[in-house]
């Protein structure tokens, strides 16, 4: 009998053990301009709150690589615009490493290269999950764009049930293949959207969003995410942009539409 006790109280300090190994700490505490996310804290820019009222429709939008460098902020219009109308507040998410508009972003971006890693998209998950527990919303809503699609599709694999709809606008969705693609070299360490369809809850719809010619991220690679989604039985549809290129600014009109209805 004694023995049995010993084990019984092992194995509940290795359950407490492990559960104190898996839940990230807390880096911040949320609000209006931060979440936390995977012990970070990230600057999260938000519009509309005042106006929320309560189960406000949760949109978040989430910046590419900025590989030009400077802060990421192209992304606050059209997170400021998903605001504005009543019972809708919309944030501006700035991912681990980068600046924002007068803030930086706990956690780091490898100087802009291979960095949706497994530590980051925890964090752009988390974060999410801080601001749906923050707001409350009645649905949440992703978008997006470029590497911020790369770390989405992530997201709703890993946090299956999360998100209710993404969108990934200019997905670099197979990153070999993206890399490849661009006779660029590889990224090891960043985890590829396409390699988590198979995780993704059935009541997540996804739309993916790519300009016709996009020389940076080609449209194959959202046309194959697609036919790879729905063969799990996935809500998953294409939007080709004519004309479009990759900058979200040219692309932002039908991708609002499209979000909106309008």
């Amino acid at each position: 009998m004694r023995y049995l006790v010993v084990l019984a109280a092992l194995a509940l300090g290795a359950c407490q053990t492990a559960q104190q190994q898996t839940a990230a700490p807390v880096a911040c505490t949320p609000d209006n301009d931060r979440a936390s996310g995977n012990g970070f804290c990230l600057v999260a820019h938000s519009f509309g709150a005042e106006n929320a009222g309560a189960s406000p429709a949760l949109y978040v939008v989430i910046h590419g690589d900025v590989s030009s460098g400077g802060p990421a902020t192209y992304h606050l219009g059209p997170a400021e615009e998903l605001g504005a109308p009543a019972g809708s507040v919309a944030v501006g998410l700035v991912r681990p490493g980068y600046s924002g508009k007068g803030a930086r972003s706990e956690g780091s971006h490898n100087n802009r290269r291979d960095h949706y890693t497994e530590a980051n998209n925890l964090a752009v998950g988390e974060a999410i999950r801080t601001l749906k527990d923050f707001y409350k919303p009645s649905r949440t809503i992703v978008i997006g764009h470029s590497g911020g699609a790369a770390h989405t599709g992530a997201v709703i694999g890993q946090f299956s049930g999360l998100i209710d709809d993404a969108y990934l606008v200019s997905c670099p969705c197979d990153i070999p293949r993206w890399r490849s693609s661009r006779n660029a070299s590889s990224w090891s360490s960043s985890q590829s959207p396409i390699g988590f369809v198979d995780r993704i809850a059935k009541s997540t719809r996804i739309t993916l969003l790519t300009g016709s010619s996009d020389s940076n991220t080609a449209p194959f690679l959202a046309k194959d995410y697609v036919e790879a989604a729905r063969k799990q039985g996935l809500d998953a549809r294409y939007v080709e942009i004519p004309g479009g290129g990759h900058n979200f600014d040219r692309l932002w009109p039908t991708v609002k539409s499209t979000v909106t209805g309008g």
